[in-house]
Formats: structure tokens, C-alpha cells, sequence
């Protein structure tokens, strides 16, 4: 069969041309970053922000959430905070709220054993850490305070550092002689180490095999220790390359001047009559539905439901109509073609409506969930959501203020909010706010029964306090003394002499970098009241080495 071959016309040929020779323009016209080579102060800073980074992936992947953390990301503040202060730029206000809110959460990490809101904290420390250089460098290109500053977020957290890595290794690994630009020794000292890693990879194994003296000493470090330490090396200097090319290059970056947002090009009266329509609905809704809702408020459960039908129901009622509205609100600001700065005044009562009908629907699934945690106790779940509302009833008040209020900074509210509430969960620990309630209702008799399963499911240990005050109720003793037995295998080894049928208790060395409070204080607990969730046995202990 022969051979087809494929024509393209002359036509069809400019096209690819000029299509080319666009992409080839729009790439040559973008602002290339100039490449730069690390100081003295720069590389003295490198060091010191290397050990941070490896002690932080450490303590982040394998020692656990605690006083290491707490220190490692206070430490990081500062010398973010020393690096900068050479350019003598001043944050405003809101910078050293970030800052301080920052700090609050760092100490919360030892003083919290619950994992979720530990979890959020972390999250919630790079977010404010990432505004705090967004405003120390003047990065921003959008107005504080507005939905839009979510980009600029994004690019100071994500685009800068992920960009310059290639930089960043450059500057770091070469230093200006004269004119020119040459590898700096340790730049060549970190390129012959890297290629000497493969190379012990083989050479290891085969020394092992061939001397017994040798296999002994490396016998002592164990498999996990070694995996622990390379994988803290490979994570933390990656973080670190890309923490330092935020901070380095930053120093010369220049986005231009705050822009506001432009008007849209949507007329106002057709945003208004999909709003009025909305509305319409939402009101019918209202009427119909008073005595479902206001309920909570009076604690009178509608025919037909249970406490847990009705607060799960209000609950996933208030998530959805409030990602619609706030859907809604922004969507009128981004499309509506304005005449003034605030728009039409029958769109901005409009959004208030939908605003307040939010906060309304917050207000009545808050009161129905305090008359379920009223009911049935309190679980993790239950303050998360409490805790989601209040977030939401917050932002939704920003929001109106922000309609009649130009400079309102909505966003602001929501992220100092959010760092707040993160920052209580972490201080009360709400696995310890959890079991001290729910224990506290049974013994004072609000309650007819605990959940000691739940309590057992709990993973901090702020539970063992109150776990010790139920032992003594003859009703929960057993379970209570499984779940102490089970908390005490964790925190130290426990073993019984078959012939003499004495427990002995060897206590591990305890860890400073996954210091928290509760965890201590449970550790000391459980090893000063062994005898009571173990009555009967003769203890013996003896500290480990």
C-alpha cells in the first residue's frame, strides 16, 4: 500500500507560524528573574534556617506534634522577623496580629493532645506565616482584605518559592568574583556529598558483610532510626530551599501597586431580579418553616424528630444555603456593573438579605446543637461544627459591614477569626473538653449515662483524669480499668512475672520534642495510681534507661 502523505496548505502553515511566533513572544516578553548569589548574612541566615527546617520535618513527621514544634515554629518567626529587619520595612497592624496569633498557636501545640485541632493549627500557622511575608515584603498586587487577596495568599506561599528553587540553589551554591560568578567551596563540598549517597548505598552493605566489628557498631543504630533521619534530611531541605527562596527573593520582588477591582459588566437590574426571585423563595421558606427552625431556640422539639435528627439536619441545611449565598454575594460583586462604588442600592439591601437569612440559619442550628450536646453530651464532631458556625456567622457579618462600608477587610476578619477559634480548640485540648463534660453531666446527674467507649476512642490523653474520677462508679469500673490498662501499654511496657506473678513497669525515656501537657501529666498519673486499674498485684517499678 503506498504511502499517504499529508499536505498542509500555505493558509494553514501561516497559521501555525504566527501562532508560534505569538507563544514565542509572550514567553521572551515575561520578566525573567535576574539570578542572584547568597551573601555572607544570607548564607550565615542558610545555615541557620537549614538546621530549623531538618529539626522541624523531624519533629513533624516522627516525634509527634508537641513542645518541638512549638519551639521550632516560634524560632522560625523570629528569624524570619531578624532576616528582614535589615530593609528596615515595618508591617502594618494587621502583620503583627498574624504575628501574634501565630505565636498563640505555636505555644498551643504543647499544650494540646487532640491531633484534629493540632492539625488545623499547623495549616493555620503557614497561612498567617505566608500573610505576614506577603505584608513584610509588600507583595500584594490586590486590595487588602478582599476575596482577590487570595491570590497574592497563594502566590507568596506557592508561586515565589516553588519558582525560584532553581534560583535559589544557584544563589546558594555560587558567590560573585568580581564580575563574574563562580561555585563557592560549599557549593562543591554539597554536590560531592550528594553523589556520595548512591555510592554508600553499595559500599555499606559490602563493609557489614566483610567485618563482624564493623556490622556490630552499625547493629546499634536500628533500621528506623537511619530511615527516620534520611527522610527528615530529603523533606526538611527541600522545605528549607523553598522557605529561603521565599524569603531571598522576595527581597527584589516588584509586583506593582494595589489594584482595585474593577466593575463588572452585568447590568444591575438583571443581578437584581435573579436575587428578588431568590429571596422570594427564601422568604416562603421562612414562613413555612418558623416553628422548624426558632425550636432550638426554646428547646421544643417539632413533631416527628429526635434531638439528632434535628440538629444533623439543620446542620447540612445551613452548610449548603451558606456556600449558595456567599456563592451569590461575590458573584453580584464580580459581575455587577457599578456606577458608584457600592453599586445599586436594591442589589446591596439584596445581599444583606441573603446575608442575614445566612446568619439566622447559624444561629438556629447553633441553639439546636447546644440542645442535642444538652441531651446526648458532647462529642468532637458536635464543637467542630459549633465551632464552623460561629466561623460562618462571623464572615456573613463581615460581609455586611463590607457592603456598606467600602474598606470593610472581610477576609481579614475571616482569617483572625479562624486563627482565634483554631487557637481555643488547641488550648482547651477538645478531647479533654469532651470527656470532662460528658463525665462531669453523669456524676452531677444531668445525664443518666457516659459513653465509655467514646471516652475510650478518644485519642488525647486529657481523658485520664476524668477516666480515674469514673473508676470508682461500679457501673463503668471494668471498662474504665481496660481503658486505663490500654493507655498505660502505650506510655510504658508492662509485664508480669509467670512464677512470681509480680507486674513489673519499665519506663521509656520521654520524648522532649512531643512534650504537651496533658500527655505528661497522664504519663505521671498513670504510673503513680498503677495499683487502682490494677488492684491487687504486687507493683514493682523500675525506671528504663
Amino acid at each position: 500500500m503506498d504511502n499517504e502523505k499529508k499536505t498542509v496548505s500555505c493558509e494553514d502553515g501561516d497559521r501555525v507560524r504566527a501562532y508560534y511566533d505569538l507563544g514565542k513572544r509572550v514567553v521572551d516578553d515575561r520578566p525573567k528573574r535576574e539570578r542572584r548569589t547568597a551573601e555572607k548574612r544570607d548564607m550565615i541566615f542558610a545555615l541557620l534556617c537549614l538546621a530549623v527546617s531538618v529539626a522541624s520535618a523531624y519533629l513533624l513527621m516522627f516525634s509527634g506534634v508537641g513542645l518541638g514544634v512549638s519551639l521550632s515554629s516560634l524560632l522560625i518567626l523570629a528569624l524570619t522577623f531578624i532576616y528582614v529587619s535589615k530593609e528596615k520595612k515595618k508591617g502594618s497592624a494587621y502583620t503583627y496580629i498574624c504575628a501574634a496569633l501565630y505565636s498563640s498557636l505555636a505555644v498551643s501545640m504543647s499544650l494540646s493532645d487532640s491531633g484534629f485541632p493540632k492539625f488545623l493549627g499547623v495549616c493555620m500557622m503557614f497561612l498567617l506565616y505566608t500573610v505576614i511575608i506577603l505584608d513584610l515584603r509588600g507583595l500584594r498586587v490586590h486590595e487588602a482584605g478582599t476575596y482577590r487577596s487570595v491570590g497574592d495568599v497563594c502566590f507568596a506561599a506557592f508561586g515565589l518559592p516553588f519558582s525560584a528553587f532553581g534560583d535559589t540553589c544557584h544563589a546558594l551554591t555560587h558567590e560573585t568574583d568580581g564580575a563574574k560568578m563562580k561555585m563557592r567551596k560549599a557549593g562543591s563540598v554539597l554536590i560531592g556529598v550528594l553523589f556520595a549517597i548512591p555510592v554508600l548505598c553499595i559500599v555499606v552493605p559490602l563493609l557489614v558483610s566483610s567485618d563482624a566489628a564493623f556490622e556490630a557498631v552499625l547493629s546499634r543504630i536500628t533500621f528506623n532510626n537511619v530511615w527516620d533521619i534520611v527522610w527528615s534530611l530529603i523533606i526538611g531541605t527541600l522545605a528549607f530551599v523553598l522557605w529561603f527562596g521565599q524569603l531571598f527573593y522576595s527581597r527584589w520582588e516588584k509586583r506593582g501597586e494595589p489594584k482595585r477591582a474593577r466593575s463588572g459588566s452585568v447590568e444591575s437590574a438583571v443581578l437584581s431580579s435573579f436575587l428578588v426571585v431568590i429571596s422570594l423563595v427564601y422568604v416562603i421558606y421562612l414562613l413555612s418553616q418558623t416553628a422548624y427552625f426558632t425550636g432550638g431556640f426554646s428547646g421544643i422539639l417539632p413533631e416527628g424528630f429526635t434531638a439528632a435528627d434535628y440538629a444533623r439536619r439543620g446542620f447540612f441545611e445551613l452548610c449548603v444555603i451558606c456556600a449558595l449565598n456567599l456563592l451569590f454575594v461575590f458573584g453580584v460583586w464580580v459581575l455587577e456593573k457599578k456606577e458608584g462604588e457600592r453599586g445599586s442600592g436594591l442589589i446591596c439591601a439584596l445581599c444583606t438579605f441573603l446575608c442575614g437569612f445566612s446568619m439566622f440559619l447559624c444561629s438556629t442550628a447553633l441553639s439546636k446543637m447546644f440542645m442535642y450536646i444538652g441531651r446526648f453530651g458532647l462529642t468532637r464532631l458536635r464543637i467542630y461544627t459549633s465551632v464552623f458556625m460561629v466561623l460562618l456567622f462571623v464572615v456573613f457579618f463581615a460581609v455586611i459591614l463590607r457592603i456598606y462600608v467600602r474598606k470593610t477587610p472581610y477576609m481579614k476578619a475571616a482569617i483572625i477569626t479562624a486563627a482565634i477559634l483554631t487557637a481555643l480548640m488547641c488550648m482547651v485540648d477538645v478531647d479533654g473538653a469532651v470527656a470532662k463534660y460528658n463525665t462531669e453531666a453523669y456524676l452531677e446527674g444531668r445525664t443518666e449515662s457516659v459513653d465509655t467507649n467514646s471516652l475510650g476512642d478518644l485519642s488525647s490523653d486529657a481523658v485520664v483524669p476524668y477516666l480515674f474520677e469514673l473508676l470508682e462508679d461500679d457501673k463503668y469500673t471494668a471498662r474504665v480499668k481496660e481503658i486505663l490498662s490500654e493507655r498505660a501499654d502505650v506510655h510504658f511496657d508492662v509485664s508480669c512475672d509467670e512464677e512470681s506473678g509480680e507486674w513489673y513497669i519499665e519506663d521509656s525515656a520521654y520524648s522532649f520534642g512531643r512534650y504537651n501537657i496533658h500527655e505528661y501529666k497522664a504519663h505521671k498519673m498513670l504510673l503513680e495510681r498503677f495499683e487502682e486499674y490494677y488492684e491487687g498485684l504486687d507493683v514493682r517499678y523500675s525506671e528504663g534507661d
